[in-house]
């Protein structure tokens, strides 16, 4: 890793179980099991193949008493077959369940949000007493068995009181956990472990970062668990997940990873092992104390050529193919573009002169480029756009220098960001681009992008993937975008059965966010933007939302695909495949 990438943020090291977490230990992997908690046996096996597929610890979801006291058969077990990987219980609404696994397992999750809605007191009540009447009693029980507290915020499932006081934001999400941090440290209970998730990619990397600058201002270093929830399944999640987690570690934030996908939960872990290894040099780096970046994607006000801004996807491919988005970049060798096309835009370096007056062309700018010299070249040619090509393994460092290099906004160029093959597998390779794309995005940097060619992806995957990874950063909506949960022990049906058949009925629209979830837990909260979901509600039931209501309750689930479709067309949204031509 280049000398020049800041590690911004160092935690302090917190036991959970055998394994220690935080500080300079490496950034752990996790998942969590989609058995019934009540199956033991089921339970055991998956947490086994889990713990064998290298995840270092294992989430168990704990719905109610029962639940939490059969933890205690789980764990039991799994030591008796020699398997000792810590165990998380996962856990919503009841104070007195957190209570019974903190006693049992390794770590307890907790929901700051509907942590005491059984007891009628959404996020605990008007005042923070309340908060910590109900907690004092868990931490008790943590203290006298060894055991972590993870006090994670879910953007869909903020109380109403901190949505009254804040709205669905990102300072509500930090302040919901805060509030319950607080009374932790004043009770002198520290072993924690903090998150800020959510399905909008944007929102869980600026949420953490500003999590991260309130620490430091009232002197907390607690380790941070990463994620972004509901990322859905296939190349998707993996890219959603890429450009949230993948982000925040290029920071040298974050202490433990889930990537959770609509799959099998061993399909995570080697896309969570994948992501940590590309900043696993930070770890070893002294933090440098520096002002986090939580702007939104820029908008220039004017796009190329009438194009709408932030936008381009470039491609090097001939001109002609259908699919990809005008107008094109093509490269030859050295710095020269072929000339032909009208869609075609001259390339040059900054020791050469533009093309003239009024014709729009790009400098190219790489890793080793002198700044100076393009800030001098950008100044003589003031309507010319940077092209700022970079090696997937060196991109964040080298797009930080070039925003860095134009302090003055007047001079900030229109620039291109393009990611190269830096000899790594396709996935490791398009992972990296969508952690690398994903960074410079959130930090409100560049207006286009471009994901070069490498031997195991066409260009058509690649446009495809590029333009995914710019609507989940919000700088282009030009397809239906899904969300859909992991599958865990509350999941009500087969989510990623589902997820398939409503992609496939559906994705011929354009501009929905839908969402398939598998429970009532995170599901109508985690969809809040979403347009439709479809939500599962009981054995076999389904609901199914619009714009964060529901509108047709528990319908059998044999028919709610084609009750979706229904519904997408009542409110207009519905159109019938075109033609084939």
């Amino acid at each position: 890793m280049p000398p020049y990438m800041e590690r911004s943020y160092r935690s302090r090291v917190v036991r959970i179980g055998n394994l220690f977490l935080g500080g300079d230990h490496p950034v752990r992997v996790q998942s969590m099991t989609n058995t019934g908690t009540m199956d033991t046996v089921s339970t055991v096996a998956q947490v086994m193949r889990l713990a064998a597929a290298g995840s270092e610890l294992v989430r168990v979801t704990a719905r109610n008493i029962k639940e939490a006291r059969n933890l205690a058969a789980i764990r039991d077990e799994l030591r008796r077959q020699g398997c000792t990987v810590p165990l998380v219980a996962d856990v919503h609404f009841q104070p007195k369940v957190a209570e019974v696994a903190a006693s049992i397992v390794d770590k307890v999750r907790i929901n700051p949000g509907n942590y005491m809605d059984a007891a009628g007191r959404r996020g605990g009540g008007d005042e923070a007493g309340d908060i910590r009447g109900y907690i004092a009693p868990l931490l008790g029980i943590c203290r006298e068995h060894g055991t972590a507290l993870r006090i994670g915020v879910n953007q869909g499932s903020l109380s109403q009181r901190m949505l009254m006081r804040y709205g669905n934001t990102a300072p509500g999400m930090v302040e919901s956990a805060l509030e319950f941090v607080r009374i932790c440290r004043a009770l002198d209970f520290h072993r924690l472990v903090l998150s800020m998730k959510s399905s909008d990619v944007r929102m869980m990397i600026h949420s953490t970062r500003l999590l991260v600058q309130r620490m430091k201002e009232e002197g907390m270093d607690y380790p941070l668990h990463l994620g972004v929830t509901e990322a859905g399944e296939g190349m998707d999640g993996r890219i959603r997940s890429a450009a949230g987690s993948g982000a925040l570690l290029a920071d040298g934030i974050g202490d433990t990873v889930r990537v959770s996908l609509a799959e099998p939960p061993e399909n995570e872990l080697p896309v969570a092992r994948a992501l940590v290894s590309l900043y696993a040099d930070l770890r070893r780096r002294e933090p440098v104390d520096k002002t986090l970046i939580t702007k939104t994607v820029p908008y220039p006000e004017h796009g190329l050529h009438g194009l709408p801004p932030s936008t381009l996807v470039m491609s090097e491919e001939a001109p002609g193919n259908k699919g990809f988005i005008v107008p094109d970049l093509y490269l030859n060798a050295g710095e020269n573009t072929i000339a032909s096309p009208e869609a075609a835009y001259p390339l040059t370096g900054v020791k050469h002169h533009g093309p003239g007056p009024g014709k729009t062309f790009f400098i190219l700018a790489e890793e080793d480029i002198d700044m100076p010299s393009l800030v001098a070249a950008l100044q003589k040619h003031p309507g010319a756009m940077v092209l700022a090509r970079a090696a997937s393994c060196g991109a964040v460092p080298f797009f930080e220098r070039l925003r860095k290099a134009f302090p003055d906004h007047r001079l900030v160029p229109t620039v291109f960001l393009y990611i190269t093959p830096g000899g790594e597998p396709r996935t490791e390779y398009l992972l990296s681009a969508a952690a690398s794309l994903g960074h410079a995005l959130s930090n409100g940097f560049g207006h286009g992008i471009c994901i070069g060619q490498h031997a195991g992806l066409s260009p058509a995957e690649a446009t495809e993937v590029s333009f995914s990874l710019l609507q989940f950063m919000k700088a282009r909506i030009s397809q239906n975008e899904y969300i859909a949960c992991p599958t865990c022990g509350r999941t009500r049906f087969d989510v990623l059965a589902v997820l398939t058949e409503v992609k496939k009925r559906t994705r011929h629209l354009r501009g929905l966010k839908i969402a398939v979830m598998g429970c009532i837990v995170n599901g109508p909260g985690e969809m809040a933007d979403a347009d439709y979901g479809y939500v599962g509600a009981s054995r076999n039931k389904v609901t199914l939302y619009y714009k964060q209501h529901p509108v047709k309750k528990n319908i059998d689930q044999d028919r709610a695909i084609g009750e979706l479709i229904a519904l997408m067309k009542d409110k207009g949204d519905w159109r019938e495949h075109a033609p084939e031509t």
